[in-house]
């Protein structure tokens, strides 16, 4: 993935994977996953908005947490980093 401008995602980046969870063990891990996503801050009762490089892979984030976790209010940043990096004006952690 190429974006327009460099970008450290950090933490944020992709929880499941880096906690190397994969599809077929996500029950029985419900509550890794759970001290995963509310380590970064994503509560049941917050809003929380899942993205990636160009909002396919976030989707499995929101299957997680929705699906499995019970969270009402998630929402995918379709396009994600691929369409934020491409405007100079909004905030982006870099190096």
């Amino acid at each position: 993935m190429l974006w327009t401008r460099p970008t450290k995602v950090g933490e944020r980046a992709r929880l499941l994977c880096r906690a190397g969870i994969c599809a077929e063990d996500f029950e029985a891990h419900i509550g890794e996953l759970r001290a995963a996503f509310e380590g970064v801050g994503a509560a049941p009762d917050k809003r929380v908005l899942v993205y990636c490089g160009g909002g396919i892979a976030a989707t499995l984030d929101a299957f997680v947490l929705t699906a499995l976790l019970g969270h009402n209010n998630v929402s995918v940043y379709d396009n994600s980093m691929q369409e934020w990096s491409n405007d100079a004006s909004l905030p982006m952690e870099t190096g």
